[in-house]
């Protein structure tokens, strides 16, 4: 970034001219005159760079000859003067002088530009934003409208928006000449070359001139290439010489496109998996790995693709083997990758690098957003408190919620998401209150959930019923009844946490409110150690073997022949994603992995064991989870009214 940045200002200081030694009167001639004089030796230093003296003289000709032709040329240069020595404010003052005092002078545009140069420097890119509409480009020339332009598309590309510095180029190729398109042009294919195959794309989707739109295209299979990703290159550069087969390039676009052919060759009937095999994270790696063995079986048996074979790395949760691992399934050919768990992060950037779908088995935050071949399929917080806070709000008719979480990153986050997605929902959070990781008795959180810790307000005492009068101190609160101004609690913690927290809230009477808590509940510790505390209480969950969803009965009774145990969350995931991506290799047009990156982007309904499943624009799972009731001694599912 920083050396796209330094490229970026030098364009600045080429197009602008304000920091260097640049003639901008040169239809001037100057004679005998003495003012004229003054104003050729203040030139000459600055020229020379010699700015204190050159400053001295030019201000010295504004003092003599003010009304003479030179003079908006003079505040033009100490506006110059004063940017090349970081004096922003002051060349602001001087342009705007010359705006005033001389308002027909041909130097005005020539000011306009120089106060969008000043709000640049000084990292004010809004600015230069907002006031570039203050040259009006029909009253400029081709010069000035392609400074105007350099530092509005500089501005755009400091504030993370590229594709708008390079339509601001486009902008400025419509409405100048012949030579200064020529120039322009070369300086957009350097733009463009700085850019993401994505930003460009961007842009050539907008692109209608003729003649811009296949510089841009060309880019885009150059910087394709670059990134890897050789399917796509491929593609646009058949579109470019179908679009434009006169053009001077299309020679070096079919090289390209036969580099290509040989560099994205890979095996469609191959898939790799990188899973914790051994370390301490391989009960996991080996759950997923039963999923995947038995959807290839599962695959095999239905006759579509017999050849389809799984390749396996062990990453042994280690980032640097499992970055490792990528590049070898790479050489070695794969069409794409499930995996990895818990070593996502460095993973799923070297896949994207590469051009390899890969698709995670991960909760860690914003692992999808590393680009687009990077998909990931797991159970989410986000996922969690959606589906929560949906049937609580739509089916059960809810507004008012409780929180009580753990004082650690698991609890927060979930505290976060659930308060936000009840807001969402128009609801309300009347309470939330925490605890610590070690701690066993939860008395005073409950009570303060519930008004019996703080002193009650004089508005509430009347409504609330006592066994003896109020005295105002907080221990007299042990003998009254508890404001329960909830009608649900979120406990966002695991089985053994909320064994001992249910059978509190009972205890200070908090019993006539749903309990909502995560996938972690669904544990017969839960009921084992709070029972009838319990019972009724609410969660979500990505599988449940119970199910009676026909493909959950039938991959379940299939999974406990084979293995001869029930399967969870993991191995169904896993089967889940090994049969998304088994069935689209089977299918006739996945020439490149390009081509399966957009398979899985439009996947819209596939059923699988976790339920319908699909990907956002982001590449991460969109599901309808299951939601589990506690019934007595065991979970069910609920049925929604959908």
């Amino acid at each position: 970034m920083k050396l796209f940045k330094c490229i970026i200002v030098l364009f600045s200081v080429l197009l602008i001219g304000s920091c260097g030694p640049k003639r901008i009167i040169p239809e001037f001639h100057l004679g005998e005159d003495p003012g004229d004089k003054i104003f050729e030796k203040a030139e000459t230093k600055f020229y020379e760079k010699s700015y204190d003296e050159a400053l001295d003289l030019f201000n010295d000709y504004l003092i003599l000859y003010p009304e003479k032709r030179l003079a908006p040329a003079a505040l033009l240069k100490i506006g110059a003067i004063n940017i090349s020595k970081g004096r922003y404010e002051d060349a602001r003052n001087v342009y705007k002088r010359l705006q005033t005092d001389y308002p027909e002078s041909i130097f005005v545009q020539h000011s306009k530009v120089g106060i969008l140069s000043t709000y640049y420097n000084e990292g004010n890119y809004e600015k230069v934003i907002s006031h570039a509409d203050d040259i009006d480009d029909d009253k400029v020339a081709g010069d000035i409208i392609i400074r105007k332009y350099a530092v509005l598309s500089d501005a755009y590309i400091a504030v993370g928006s590229p594709a708008d510095a390079v339509k601001s180029y486009i902008t400025a190729y419509d409405k100048i000449g012949k030579q200064d398109k020529i120039r322009v042009m070369e300086i957009l294919e350097i733009k463009l070359s700085l850019l993401s195959s994505e930003d460009i794309k961007t842009v050539a989707d907008k692109a209608e001139d003729t003649v811009l739109k296949p510089v841009i295209m060309f880019q885009l299979g150059v910087k394709q290439g670059e990134e890897n990703k050789y399917g796509e290159g491929i593609v646009t550069f058949t579109q470019f010489v179908e679009m434009f087969p006169d053009h001077e390039k299309v020679r070096e676009a079919e090289f390209f496109m036969e580099d290509y052919a040989v560099r994205s060759e890979f095996d469609r009937n191959t898939v790799g998996c990188l899973l914790p095999l051994s370390g301490r994270y391989k009960t996991f790696g080996n759950k997923a790995l039963k999923g995947i063995e038995l959807a290839l079986t599962q695959f095999y048996s239905l006759g579509i693709n017999t050849e389809l074979e799984i390749k396996i790395k062990d990453t042994e949760a280690d980032p640097e083997k499992a970055v490792a691992a990528v590049q070898e399934l790479a050489e070695e050919g794969v069409a794409a990758i499930i995996g990895p768990m818990v070593t996502a992060e460095a993973v799923v950037q070297e896949a994207q690098s590469l051009g390899m779908p890969i698709i995670a088995v991960s909760q860690k935050d914003q692992i999808a957003e590393a680009g687009d071949y990077v998909f990931r399929n797991f159970l989410t917080p986000e996922m969690q408190v959606k589906t929560i806070v949906s049937y609580a709000v739509e089916e059960l008719g809810l507004s008012r919620f409780a929180i009580l979480y753990p004082e650690e990153k698991y609890g927060e986050t979930f505290m976060n998401l659930f308060w936000d997605e009840v807001i969402s929902y128009g609801g309300e959070i009347v309470g939330v209150e925490s605890y610590t990781f070690d701690q066993t008795d939860f008395a005073t959180a409950i009570r303060k959930l519930t008004g019996l810790y703080y002193e009650v307000p004089a508005d509430l005492k009347e409504t609330v019923s006592t066994t003896i009068p109020y005295s105002g101190k907080q221990e007299d609160t042990e003998d009254m009844a508890p404001i329960i101004d909830f009608e649900a609690i979120f406990i966002p913690d695991g089985p053994k946490k909320v064994g001992l927290i249910a059978p509190q809230l009972v205890f200070f009477d908090v019993n006539e409110v749903y309990l909502f808590g995560t996938n972690l509940w669904h544990s017969d510790q839960l009921i084992e150690m709070a029972r009838q505390h319990v019972n009724g209480a609410i969660i979500p969950e990505i599988f449940f073997a119970e199910s009676t969803a026909e493909e959950v009965v039938s991959f379940t009774r299939f999974f406990e022949e084979t293995y001869g145990e029930t399967p969870g969350a993991i191995e169904a995931v896993a089967y889940d994603i090994a049969t998304m991506l088994f069935q689209i290799l089977s299918m006739p047009d996945v020439s490149y992995r390009s081509s399966i990156k957009e398979k899985l982007m439009h996947i819209s309904d596939f059923k699988g064991v976790t339920g319908t499943s699909a990907f956002n624009d982001e590449g991460d799972a969109i599901k309808e989870l299951y939601l589990l009731k506690i019934k007595g001694n065991k979970f069910v599912e609920l049925v929604r009214n959908r």
